[in-house]
């Protein structure tokens, strides 16, 4: 594993998702190579490989742009670029399993995190539905984007890897082999998935039957009924005069 301040590169366009480690990459012939990292100084994002005089591999910016790659984009565009080769999904939910089938090619991905204006992948089912999927690293769904999911129209699924990174921060920042070794555990686990709320939607769960949705639901229609019925009883009484 390198110890250099750009230990990955994606290649072909920028934010293409394909990354690899400057060993592979410096057998590659006529390839172009950039910085996987969107904060950075460098708009073009242009990254050289090379090799040290100790036989390292590792990549340099151009004159004036070296940086240190933010700790979370590896595992951001790592689990974007998982989720966007998937032809089935699981939907969160404590119920029973709902699985949808996925027009892969209609997967659309957002690698950029400082654009923000969509969402880190929408997905579409085959019967036509579109789905959000946020993941979650180290910045949590904002007030802006909340906004931004209320208003798209989407069902919004919300990913927290936030605790895995806590734990292995090195690793996420430069190791790939790691990260994709444990990405798809992660992004199968249920536990780790959550409906984003949106007042505008009803979620998909309560669509699918999902007892647990519409058990809350019920249940907090009774305990609005019954403070309601507390506070009227509870008023003081007022005796007609005559």
């Amino acid at each position: 594993m390198s110890g250099f301040l750009n230990p990955i590169v994606e290649i072909n366009s920028l934010d293409s998702g394909i990354l690899i480690s400057a060993e592979k990459a410096y057998l590659l012939e006529r390839s172009n190579f950039y910085c996987p990292d969107f904060n950075q100084k460098d708009s073009q994002r242009i990254l050289f490989v090379k090799k040290s005089v100790a036989d390292n591999y590792f990549f340099s910016h151009r004159a004036n742009f070296s940086h240190i790659i933010s700790g979370e984009t590896l595992l951001h565009k790592s689990a974007i670029k998982w989720l966007l080769s998937q032809t089935e999904y699981e939907l969160p939910g404590g119920g029973e399993s709902i699985v949808i089938q996925l027009e892969k090619e209609k997967s659309v991905g957002e690698f950029n995190l400082i654009k923000g204006i969509r969402p880190d992948v929408k997905l579409t089912a085959i019967n036509g539905s579109e789905y959000a999927v946020e993941i979650v690293v180290t910045n949590d769904i904002s007030g802006n984007k909340q906004q931004l999911i209320n208003n798209s129209g989407l069902k919004t699924i919300r990913v927290d890897l936030s605790e895995f990174y806590e734990a292995f921060k090195n690793e996420c920042r430069t190791d790939l082999e790691f990260i994709n070794f444990h990405l798809e555990t992660l992004l199968r686990d249920k536990k780790l998935k959550s409906w984003v709320p949106n007042p505008n939607l009803i979620p998909e769960s309560v669509e699918s039957g999902n007892s647990s949705w519409l058990d809350a639901i019920l249940a907090t229609a009774a305990v609005g009924g019954i403070i309601y019925l507390l506070k009227m009883f509870s008023k003081p009484s007022r005796r007609m005069r005559f």
